[in-house]
């Protein structure tokens, strides 16, 4: 049996690895259902939330700003469950190399490398104990994937697979519309596309995995798959695993491996362009696979 003192020791471990191994990558969607109330300990009637909260600065030969949050609320009144989330983050980076006034640089195009924001509103309705009919809604940005904003609103059952005190397997499956607007100035194309408006209509699927290990150890995985009705090879893989350690009644640790692909990423181009003019050399298309491993502190409340 591992003490609570061994415990938090690990905690400790596992925050200084996950400051070594985090590289900044673009923002990832957000695993609605980490912040889902799952386990019957974890729900309870009236308001939660979960909150956390980053912010770096570096000043002399690099400047470096890097910023952001998320909070999740909770409501839950017998059958019926709400869950809204936000987040946001900004991070940007100069160099004594690029001028003496690096400060002045922060915010401009060759200094930011994250630029993310996102807001979600999900409703549930316990139909029968094992089945719930979700209705969501989410607004969301992405610089560094050129979307200026994407709309989503969807629909679906969610079936509780296998649910006891210590663990949780749900599914969940459903239409999606996509409404996708991508950055005017640098799209080029992108496939079965040849504008940077579209309305995309999504399968959307959902595994999500949820283990209490003890009392101070979660882990939980969830995969969201969401293709294309008219085109099932364009899909948006995303794969959350994550471990929390808590460390007090109301603060806790995580880390996670975030995965995130996108089969048919858009095409940019490098430099200003006239319409269809952009030079063959300037052409670069999005990396489809994002991969994230980070820790972070949250509050719950």
């Amino acid at each position: 049996m591992i003490s609570r003192a061994h415990k938090r020791f690990l905690a400790g471990v596992l925050a200084t690895a996950g400051y070594v191994v985090s590289t900044p990558a673009a923002a990832m969607p957000v695993n609605i259902e980490s912040q889902r109330k799952v386990l019957p300990s974890e729900r309870s009637e009236g308001w939660s939330g979960q909150t956390s909260i980053n912010f770096s600065l570096r000043s002399g030969n690099v400047f470096l700003l890097d910023a952001g949050g998320n909070l999740a609320l909770t409501y839950i009144r017998r059958r019926h469950e709400v869950v809204m989330i936000g987040s946001s983050r900004f991070a940007a980076k100069a160099t004594a190399r690029d001028t003496e006034q690096i400060i002045d640089l922060i915010g401009n195009d060759d200094t930011r490398f994250v630029n993310a924001h996102l807001a979600h509103l999900r409703y549930s309705l316990t139909v029968l104990p094992w089945l719930q009919a979700d209705g969501f809604t989410q607004l969301s940005s992405d610089e560094f994937i050129l979307q200026q904003a994407r709309l989503v609103l969807g629909l679906g059952p969610r079936f509780i697979l296998f649910r006891n005190h210590e663990f949780a397997a749900v599914f969940g499956t459903g239409y999606m519309a996509e409404r996708e607007y991508l950055n005017p100035s640098s799209f080029v194309s992108q496939p079965d596309s040849s504008t940077n408006l579209n309305w995309w209509h999504r399968w959307n699927n959902y595994l999500s995995l949820r283990l209490h290990a003890g009392e101070l150890l979660t882990i939980s995985a969830t995969t969201y798959l969401q293709p294309r009705f008219d085109r099932l090879r364009d899909f948006w893989l995303l794969n959350e695993n994550a471990l929390t350690v808590k460390l007090t009644e109301r603060l806790g640790l995580k880390l996670a491996l975030t995965i995130r692909h996108d089969a048919e990423p858009p095409t940019y181009c490098a430099s200003a362009f006239e319409a269809g003019a952009c030079p063959s050399e300037q052409t670069i298309t999005v990396r489809p696979t994002d991969v994230r491993i980070e820790n972070s502190f949250a509050f719950t409340f």
